[in-house]
């Protein structure tokens, strides 16, 4: 089961890029642990099995969601499992769940050496594994999102969405 998060269209938006500030990251995240909290209520759902997934601005909440002090700040149990999607890595925390990153080497909107630099200062036992797929651009993983935007390539890679579908899979059948 898929619960997909709208965090904009309720609050009047469709596109932030370049304006996240018009729905911080800090409400997106409340969002995803909003959507938590509703599927544990539900009695079809093991509260123990629910995971976090975002591309782009998504995979920067990810980010956000997975470390110790968000949990921690909110009460709340954490994810069991994420994916991050050519997320924005910054500021490396201690995080409290098995990770997934995955990204273009080639992105111009998110920097893969940033993520690589993320994971090398993140302190944390928790699992966390790097994707960096060679030629990929943001977008890697969405046919038909071929275009340049705010001067910045977003380009779709067949075969890194192929092993991204399988990676995703994989990790989120190990962990949940």
């Amino acid at each position: 089961m898929v619960l997909t998060v709208d965090s904009l269209t309720p609050r009047g938006e469709k596109y932030i890029c370049g304006r996240e500030a018009a729905v911080p990251a800090w409400i997106r995240t409340l969002d995803a642990y909003g959507a938590k909290r509703y599927l544990s209520s539900q009695s079809f759902v093991d509260s123990s099995r629910i995971a976090a997934m975002g591309m782009s601005l998504g995979g920067n909440v990810v980010l956000q969601v997975i470390k110790e002090s968000t949990s921690k700040k909110l009460a709340m149990e954490p994810f069991q499992a994420a994916v991050a999607l050519y997320p924005y890595c910054q500021k490396p925390e201690p995080i409290n769940t098995p990770t997934l990153i995955l990204i273009g080497a080639a992105d111009q909107w998110t920097s893969a050496d940033e993520c690589v630099q993320f994971l090398e200062r993140i302190p944390s036992p928790h699992e966390m594994t790097l994707k960096v797929f060679p030629g990929a651009h943001h977008v890697f993983d969405q046919p038909g999102m071929d275009m340049v935007e705010q001067g910045k390539v977003n380009r779709y890679h067949p075969e890194a969405a192929k092993q991204a579908v399988t990676m995703v899979r994989e990790h989120f059948g190990d962990q949940l």
